[in-house]
């Protein structure tokens, strides 16, 4: 995708980062999550000041076309890699691998995930492997979840 580029999260992208959070989850196929455990995953993400907490202070960086934001993504110093999340029309055209390539290198390694279902395949793909199922639980609903590590 010569057409995306990567760059740096500034505060001013916090809004388009909560939309494309609420879009990227509610589209993942029931097949993965139902709709009340896509409910809760996007239940604090809605709020641009949600985001804004959570993507200062570490490496965050934002996929872009033009001034369209089409993924973001952040990892921290010690190797956590907390998100990564496209834009549904984006998915499975190479804008992930591109904003996954530049988050690891801003990293120490291993680098460790929790993957959701449908991200699963992707990070395994990449080398990651697997090291836990998990179960997180928000408001009383349970989402399964997946510790990946890649040396």
């Amino acid at each position: 995708m010569t057409d995306i580029f990567i760059t740096e999260y500034q505060l001013s992208d916090d809004q388009a980062i909560a939309e494309l959070f609420y879009q990227a989850v509610m589209a993942v196929d029931e097949k993965y999550y139902s709709l009340k455990q896509k409910t809760v995953w996007v239940k604090n993400g809605q709020e641009a000041a949600y985001w804004a907490l959570k993507l200062q202070g570490h490496c965050a960086l934002v996929a872009k076309k033009g001034d369209k934001i089409v993924g973001f993504g952040d990892v921290y110093d010690d190797g956590y890699l907390d998100h990564l999340y496209i834009a549904p029309s984006y998915w499975h055209k190479g804008a992930g691998s591109l904003l996954c390539d530049a988050l690891e290198k801003h990293s120490l390694r291993p680098i460790r995930v929790h993957a959701s279902k449908m991200a699963y395949p992707f990070f395994l793909k990449r080398g990651y492997e697997l090291k836990e199922t998990r179960q997180v639980i928000i408001d009383d609903i349970s989402l399964t979840n997946y510790l990946m590590v890649k040396e």
